[in-house]
C-alpha cells in the first residue's frame, strides 16, 4: 500500500487501539465504556487492514486513497489523545495511587473523546462498506 498510509502505519494504529483497549478495560466504569468503543474501533481498523492486504490496495482511486488517509489520521489522532490521558493517569504501582488515579479518571470529561472514537469507527466502517461494494475482493476458488 503505497498511497500515503502504509501497511505498517495501519498495523501500528491497530496495535495502539488494542493496547489502549487493554489499558482501559480494567479501569473505572467510564473507562470500561470507552474501552468497549476502542475495541469496536480496533475491529474496524483490523477489517480495513485485512481488506487492503487482500487487495494489495489495488483499484483505489486517488480520491479514495485520500479519503482513507483522512480517516486513518482521524483514528490515529483520537487514539493518541486517549493514550495521552492513559499515560497521564497511569498508576505508580501502589494500591493507594491506583485508587487515586481511578478517582481522577472520573473527573475527566470523556464524553467528547468517546464521541470522537465512535465517530471514527462509524466513518471508517462506512468507508469499508463502500470499498466492499465497489472494489471486489479476489474471488475464492470454486469448489470441485
Amino acid at each position: 500500500m503505497s498511497f500515503g498510509v502504509g501497511a505498517g502505519d495501519l498495523i501500528a494504529i491497530t496495535t495502539l487501539a488494542w493496547n489502549l483497549y487493554k489499558s482501559c478495560r480494567e479501569s473505572s466504569e467510564e473507562f470500561k465504556r470507552i474501552s468497549q468503543e476502542v475495541a469496536s474501533l480496533h475491529v474496524v481498523l483490523k477489517e480495513t487492514e485485512e481488506y487492503l492486504e487482500e487487495t494489495k490496495g489495488k483499484s483505489l482511486s486517488p480520491t479514495r486513497r485520500e479519503r482513507l488517509l483522512t480517516l486513518v489520521k482521524g483514528c490515529q489522532g483520537v487514539l493518541e489523545d486517549l493514550k495521552t490521558l492513559v499515560d497521564k493517569y497511569e498508576s505508580l504501582g501502589t494500591p493507594q495511587q491506583r485508587a487515586w488515579d481511578r478517582a481522577k479518571w472520573g473527573l475527566e470529561n470523556l464524553a467528547d473523546l468517546r464521541d470522537r472514537i465512535m465517530s471514527n469507527a462509524t466513518l471508517l466502517s462506512a468507508f469499508n462498506t463502500s470499498l466492499a461494494k465497489y472494489i471486489p475482493r479476489t474471488p475464492a476458488p470454486e469448489p470441485h
